[in-house]
């Protein structure tokens, strides 16, 4: 799978030097990371068209998405408190 990194969307993550990246990627998953511990849940989204839809609330600093089609390209970002971070794609 191609990884492309985009850093276009500055929030909270991103001010306290917290980034999103794509840990691993395969044709059945995708691990994300960023670094630190977030003071509260941090939400995960993906978005397969224009629309970002929450899959998960992450407690910890990384999430691994089981559920990716290998024939579709996605985009994720984090958000905490309103802001996101920046966003990651994974594709074909």
């Amino acid at each position: 799978m191609r990884v492309i990194l985009l850093f276009c969307c500055l929030g909270q993550l991103i001010a306290t030097g917290q980034q999103l990246r794509v840990q691993s990627a395969s044709a059945r998953s995708v691990r994300l990371e960023w670094e630190g511990a977030p003071a509260g849940p941090v939400t995960v989204e993906r978005a397969a068209g224009p629309v970002f839809q929450k899959i998960a609330a992450a407690n910890q600093a990384s999430y691994q998405d089981a559920t990716v089609d290998p024939f579709t390209t996605y985009r994720y970002r984090v958000s905490l408190a309103g802001k996101s971070s920046n966003e990651v794609i994974v594709g074909p």
